[in-house]
Order: C-alpha cells, then sequence, then structure tokens
C-alpha cells in the first residue's frame, strides 16, 4: 500500500500486575480517545508494515466486527528437529474470511462497539492464567458480533528458548484446559461446566494414559502427542476443583 496513515503513539505506564489489568486500561484509553477500534499484539510479537490496512481491509471485505488474525512463530536455532516436525508450535489456520467464535489477543483488530455498546471487558479471572482474549470475543459473539479470520501471516512471534522443551508443551496442555474450564464455568455455571466435563476430562485421562503407554516405543513426537492428551485431563480436573494455573506469574526470558 503507497502511503502511511498518519496517527499519534505514546506508552501507558500500568501500575496493575496482568494482562487483563493493562488490557482493560487501554480499552479506558481508547475510550477517552473516542477511539473507533482497538488493535492488539503480544509483547513479543513484531507486524509488517501493513498489518493495520489488511487488517481493517478484511473487516469491511466481510462486515466483521472483529478481525482475528493468523501468527508466524520464530523458533529459536537450535530447536530439536523432532519439535518442528511433530507441529508442536504451529498456529492454526483457516480460510480467510471463515467464521470464529472467538479470536485471540496476539493478533486481532476489533470495532469500539464492543467495549461501548456491548459493554465487554477482559475478566480478573484471567489475570494470571491466560485465556482472557478468548472469553472476551467468546463473549462478543455471544453478543451479537461477528468474527472472522486473516490467514496471512502478518505478524510474528519470536519463541523464547525457555519455550521450547516437552515441559513447556505439557505445561501449555495443562494450561489450556485448565483455562477452558473456567471459562466455561463463567458460561455455564459452576454446577453444569463441572458435570460437562467431568466426562470429558476421564475420557482425555483414559485414552491419553492408553495411548502413553503405546506410545513409548516410537519416539518423541508420538510420546508427547500422548502425553499432552492425558495432561489435558489433569488440567481440565485443575480447573473442576478450583485451582488456578497461573502461567503468566513468572516472565519467560529469553
Amino acid at each position: 500500500h503507497e502511503g502511511n496513515i498518519p496517527f499519534d503513539a505514546y506508552n501507558i505506564v500500568n501500575d496493575k500486575r496482568g494482562t487483563v489489568n493493562l488490557r482493560n486500561r487501554f480499552i479506558q484509553e481508547a475510550l477517552d480517545q473516542e477511539a473507533t477500534h482497538i488493535a492488539m499484539v503480544d509483547d513479543d510479537e513484531t507486524v509488517s508494515p501493513n498489518w493495520l490496512v489488511v487488517m481493517l481491509e478484511t473487516m469491511e471485505k466481510y462486515g466483521a466486527d472483529v478481525v482475528d488474525g493468523a501468527v508466524q512463530r520464530i523458533l529459536p536455532e537450535g530447536t530439536p528437529s523432532w519439535m518442528i516436525k511433530g507441529k508442536f508450535f504451529e498456529w492454526h489456520s483457516f480460510k480467510t474470511g471463515s467464521k470464529r467464535r472467538a479470536a485471540s489477543g496476539a493478533s486481532s483488530l476489533f470495532k469500539i462497539r464492543l467495549v461501548k455498546e456491548m459493554g465487554l471487558r477482559f475478566h480478573p479471572a484471567f489475570t494470571l492464567t491466560g485465556g482472557s482474549d478468548t472469553f472476551f470475543f467468546t463473549q462478543a459473539t455471544l453478543a451479537g458480533a461477528k468474527i472472522v479470520w486473516l490467514d496471512e501471516r502478518l505478524v510474528q512471534e519470536y519463541f523464547p528458548p525457555s519455550r521450547v522443551t516437552k515441559k513447556w508443551i505439557r505445561q501449555r496442555a495443562f494450561r489450556r484446559t485448565s483455562s477452558k474450564f473456567n471459562r466455561k464455568r463463567l458460561e455455564m455455571g459452576y454446577p453444569r461446566a463441572a458435570i460437562t466435563y467431568t466426562f470429558n476430562g476421564i475420557f482425555q485421562l483414559v485414552i491419553g494414559g492408553i495411548l502413553s503407554i503405546i506410545s513409548l516405543p516410537f519416539g518423541p513426537i508420538a510420546r508427547i502427542h500422548s502425553q499432552r492428551i492425558f495432561i489435558k485431563g489433569l488440567g481440565t480436573f485443575n480447573g473442576i476443583l478450583g485451582r488456578d494455573y497461573e502461567e503468566y506469574k513468572n516472565p519467560h526470558g529469553a
């Protein structure tokens, strides 16, 4: 695209810890500035020069309230080849324009009406656990917002070595299902969510346990994928028992 869209930029210092507090702070700043849109990326990412333009064009083309963008993950030098082959860090992909139920804060653009008219904010239950973006955009969908996918990888996420480990892969699986239960608890109420996800958790534990044993002779890719299923079951019961897994309590080092 020729030319640039001029805008003022300034930094905000937020004294409250956690992504939820920061995100709600910039929502308030956007409201104070009478903004029409809010864009989000993570602090370990870089964006292409035309990222915002393409996101906005996609929003207008599909008549969407939210655009959820693809992210290209850049792994550090020395990442084991089996981890790359096993696709443990690959971002999901859908056809551009596909409708989605939720979106990620890693690369997203949304209209101010989500917070101004629908009254949405990032929920404090996810301050250090992660998952506030998924819950926020799921609530937007339930309120009638339209979310579409952009499959151009205009955002690059740089993984630190601390994340390229078997331990982190397992922890991520645990956190995601624990956080997922917490989201469902807020959506459905605890009794219904606990009944539903107790069966899911048992299934994951049984199938994951069996596959973990069967996969032992077949190398690290099969073993880790199998273990992740079992660990997802543990994460589900962690949520059911009311325990938070605070993945973002300590930052991942470079």
